[in-house]
């Protein structure tokens, strides 16, 4: 699953380098920015699981 959000990740970043409208460009960014976010928590998520145990 992190493979998939990292490739979202990846075009969304690339779209904004090529957008020419600069709001569009803004909202990839965005999108690329709450998809890292996602990964973060997931994996402090999985850290907090494991010193739980």
């Amino acid at each position: 699953m992190q493979d998939e959000l990292l490739n979202k990740i990846d075009t969304k970043l690339d779209a904004a380098l090529q957008d020419i409208d600069e709001e569009q460009a803004r909202q990839n960014l965005r999108e690329a920015r709450q998809l890292l976010i996602c990964i973060r928590n997931s994996d402090s998520e999985k850290i907090d699981a494991e010193h739980a145990e």
